[in-house]
């Protein structure tokens, strides 16, 4: 985890004005009451990680309550957690707008995370996996073609140990249908024990943020 000194440094190079590190008092006066993230908090991500998004959401709530912002932002590359503090949002901070930021990539596609520092060159030459089978889905008109086209690229990939591969309606996190507008895919797994979670929506006419090389 970055160091405070290290992440004054990155704050004041983005035009940061403050810096708040709460202890745990700052944000639980009265102590940890937690909150439950619901039916949608037990799948995908969830299924797998046990009881994290209760731990998330309760953690933001705290957060929200003792800073009162206006707008808060949360990157898309883990939907389903931006799904969710939105959902939280809604009915406890209904005044804080919840701002998702596109995906970063990497020139070769692969969505920047913390976690990829522990990929070796040949475990991030396996991951890109991940990019290509989010574009070829996203370039097939149909729903199941989609789906297949997803899952039929991962599978070429041996090192890529899959959890899930799914297409969610963005709105409601439900499994989407023909008719779903927002369809977004959704693909988690491992490469030599790092999980890698990735997303991309099927509209071809929205493109994500690139790394210059």
């Amino acid at each position: 985890f970055p160091s405070h000194d290290m992440i004054k440094e990155l704050a004041s190079e983005a035009g940061a004005t403050y810096l708040w590190f709460p202890n745990e008092n700052d944000l639980y006066p009265t102590g940890i009451s937690e909150i439950s993230a619901g039916e949608i908090g037990q799948k995908f991500e969830g299924a797998s990680r046990t009881g994290h998004f209760n731990g998330v959401v309760t953690v933001v709530n705290a957060l929200f309550s003792a800073v009162q912002p206006r707008w808060a932002l949360f990157g898309e590359k883990d939907l389903q957690q931006l799904f969710l503090i939105k959902k939280m949002s809604e009915m406890l901070h209904p005044h804080i707008s919840i701002v998702a930021c596109e995906t970063v990539r990497d020139v070769d596609g692969l969505a920047l995370s913390s976690r990829n520092v522990r990929l070796s060159s040949s475990d991030r030459e396996a991951a890109a996996v991940i990019s290509r089978a989010l574009k070829s889905a996203q370039g097939e008109s149909e729903l199941s073609t989609k789906l297949q086209s997803l899952r039929d690229i991962l599978s070429t990939e041996k090192r890529f140990a899959l959890d899930y591969a799914e297409i969610v309606d963005g709105e409601t996190f439900e499994i989407a249908s023909e008719t779903t507008i927002d369809q977004r895919t959704i693909v988690a797994g491992w490469i030599n024990g790092v999980r890698l979670i990735d997303t991309m929506s099927m509209n071809s006419s929205r493109v994500n943020v690139l790394v210059s090389p």
